[in-house]
């Protein structure tokens, strides 16, 4: 029932991280693809505008070549430049009227035609009406002296910049023209006789550019810098007076929010005129180019549930009869029995659960076994670090050297002797402590020193080097002490004249690095690399290097590290590098 139930909640899991998974997937797309949706949209509208563009671009070149070829012709230049008077006026406004109706032929895009001369007076041809002049005449234009001072060239501007007075009464009912305006100059006095007004219909204009694209015809606005000359039709776009209060950056599109509708904006400025053009259509005018894929995508993550959920449930079987063998065996451990586990998975990677588990259970036998030999072997070194305080033979030795030297009247040196020693076992001892400062251990090994040199005077010097910040750093009692007795007197003494025993200590990092080294006999390879190979061996008859090295062993585990470099009539050099326990304050 147990096993029905764990397999259960793997198939419930799977299922819920299966759900989560897809909406949030289905969400991460939506966003995607809506991403990736107005930015294919937006090059689509912007290659639209460019089409657009050009077809204006294309139409308002043509009007400019043809109205350099009306100044230029002839019998304007007559006209405009003579005095006209008695029946040479009729005869030359006809000749005018007939050269300009052959000008509006051959560009059918062109509306009307206006000249006036120096004089104020109109020649006009118009395929609707004559257009009345306002009675203060074109020299009262806003756009005249921009006209003349650029002698020539042209201009635009929308509805010829009111020069007309329209009948209709209001202003929205005014016909609507594009009007190339320009200053006509002698050909050969390059003196001024006219103005040129050249009129296009905003129709005209507009089938320049729907000619160049096919479906999805946006809303346009063109702006020269000066006047808005084509504004928006929409009536939700009309508040819009030009595209700097859409803040669509030149030459990309942008997303708008308009009276509750998305509107694509896409904004780009002509490189001829400088004009910027800003088109604007709603979104939901342009059909997704993502469909099928959205429909292919929704059949692909059905299937994939529908998969992965007949999986999740044939996963379970499998998973969760290895985890039942592993229970039945943890319950078998907890009342000492560790037989290992016996199973066949069909993956390796339960195979290696399998093995891992079982041999878990043979290291932690192991390890129980070892814990019982080395509480015996602690209690052993307990005892030995005892006998090694006590020392009753050094004791028993030192106190007769004392005796002698009373005998023989050396009651100074007698006197040295035994309160080197009393101060010897007063620091060793230490109030039962097992850990000093290097500072009391560095005392407890002068004292012994001072005691070997009253013993046994001129055989051997000493030199100690502890830096004041690794004074105050506690290290486990008698470690320095015993590595100097060994090298004393495996080291100096059997070398039969003065050696020196020198004791160094250094701070590296959160490392403390004690070396211990004598100029002594040495040992060959052999012995060196018994020591060094095991070093934390049992043997009564060296305790001081081989107990000291098994006591910090067992004190700092595998943060001691321990070198021995030896060789025979050169020594011998015992390195330590102890942590720094955490919280140990090494400073004066």
């Amino acid at each position: 029932m147990r096993f029905a139930r764990i397999r259960s909640q793997i198939v419930f899991y799977y299922l819920a991280l299966l759900v989560v998974s897809m909406i949030a997937s289905g969400i991460m797309y939506q966003r995607i693809n809506e991403k990736f949706t107005e930015e294919k949209v937006g090059e689509v509208s912007l290659q639209t505008l460019n089409a657009m563009n050009s077809g204006i671009e294309s139409l308002l070149d043509s009007t400019n070549n043809y109205s350099k070829m009306i100044v230029s012709n002839n019998t304007v230049q007559e006209i405009l430049g003579s005095d006209l008077a008695g029946n040479d006026i009729g005869i030359l406004t006809y000749k005018l009227e007939v050269a300009l109706s052959d000008f509006m032929l051959a560009e059918p895009s062109i509306s009307s035609v206006y000249l006036f001369d120096n004089a104020g007076r109109k020649f006009a041809i118009d395929l609707q009406s004559a257009k009345p002049i306002r009675t203060d005449g074109i020299e009262s234009a806003e756009w005249y002296s921009e006209a003349v001072a650029l002698d020539g060239k042209a201009i635009w501007r929308k509805n010829a910049g009111g020069i007309f007075n329209f009948e209709t009464k209001e202003p929205q009912q005014d016909p609507q023209y594009i009007s190339l305006i320009r200053i006509v100059n002698d050909m050969n006095t390059s003196k001024k006789i006219g103005v040129l007004v050249v009129n296009i219909t905003v129709q005209e204009l507009k089938k320049s550019y729907e000619r160049s694209i096919n479906d999805n015809k946006p809303d346009l606005m063109i702006e020269t810098g000066y006047e808005t000359l084509l504004d928006f039709t929409r009536p939700e776009l009309s508040t819009y007076t030009n595209s700097s209060m859409l803040d669509v950056p030149l030459g990309s599109s942008k997303i708008v929010k308009i009276k509750d509708h998305n509107y694509l904006i896409s904004s780009l400025v002509s490189m001829d005129r400088g004009w910027r053009f800003t088109s604007a259509q709603p979104l939901g005018e342009w059909e997704s180019p993502y469909r099928q894929f959205n429909l292919m995508l929704l059949m692909i993550m059905l299937f994939n549930f529908i998969s992965i959920f007949l999986g999740s449930v044939w996963i379970s079987r499998f998973i969760t009869t290895p985890i039942l063998h592993m229970l039945r065996s943890m319950k078998k451990v907890e009342i000492g029995d560790f037989s290992l586990v016996r199973y066949e998975a069909r993956t390796d990677e339960l195979n290696q659960l399998k093995d891992r588990y079982n041999n878990m259970i043979m290291t932690i036998e192991q390890a129980l076994k070892r814990e019982k030999e080395e509480q015996k072997l602690i209690r052993k070194l307990e005892l030995d670090i005892l006998q090694q305080q006590i020392k009753p033979h050094f004791l028993y030795n030192t106190l007769e050297s004392a005796g002698y030297l009373t005998l023989s009247g050396n009651n100074n040196e007698a006197y040295q002797i035994i309160s080197e020693l009393a101060a010897f076992y007063r620091q060793s001892l230490s109030k039962g402590s097992d850990v000093v400062t290097l500072r009391e251990e560095v005392e407890i090994t002068k004292s012994y020193l001072s005691i070997q040199n009253i013993r046994y005077p001129e055989i051997f010097i000493s030199e100690i080097e502890v830096p004041e910040e690794a004074e105050y750093v506690r290290i486990p009692k008698l470690t320095l002490q015993p590595l100097v007795e060994n090298a004393l007197y495996h080291g100096i003494r059997p070398l039969g004249e003065c050696g020196k025993i020198r004791i160094l200590a250094r701070i590296q990092g959160n490392r403390l690095k004690l070396v211990v080294e004598d100029d002594g006999v040495g040992m060959n390879e052999d012995k060196r690399r018994e020591m060094q190979a095991e070093p934390y061996g049992q043997n009564e008859s060296s305790f001081g290097l081989r107990g000291t090295l098994m006591r910090l062993k067992l004190y700092y585990g595998a943060d001691m590290n321990c070198s021995l470099v030896s060789a025979p009539g050169e020594g011998t050099r015992i390195e330590l590098e102890l942590p720094l326990e955490e919280g140990n304050s090494h400073g004066a």
